[in-house]
């Protein structure tokens, strides 16, 4: 990972993530490369952890609102439709999606 992101770097393909800033300025910072891979490890344990409790989050109260559910999958299938699976684009057209994957954030942070 630590590769790619370097070769990325020098080939001027950023994409404005974390790493590539610790990357950048890991001489400053007194980072050698097993720093690095510990602290992308650290990044994608966090990332991966707090998106799962999310998605179970979103599917547990998507089950216990149906009445709702069935509202976001008439949002989702006008907005993807059948024949392709949603992008981050379309989420600015999933005004009801947001505001209930929003509300389900909210709830989590109230958790922890």
């Amino acid at each position: 990972m630590i590769d790619d992101v370097e070769r990325r770097l020098k080939d001027g393909q950023t994409v404005g993530c974390h790493l590539e800033l610790m990357v950048q300025n890991a001489q400053e910072w007194e980072l050698d490369k097993e720093s690095l891979i510990g602290i992308a490890g650290g990044l994608l344990t966090a990332g991966v952890s707090t998106s799962a409790t999310l998605l179970h989050s979103v599917v547990f109260f998507a089950a216990a609102f149906p009445k709702h559910q069935r509202k976001f999958h008439e949002e989702l299938d006008q907005v993807v439709g059948a024949n392709r699976s949603p992008i981050l684009e379309d989420t600015k057209y999933l005004p009801s999606l947001n505001a209930f994957i929003s509300e389900v954030r909210s709830i989590n942070a109230k958790k922890i």
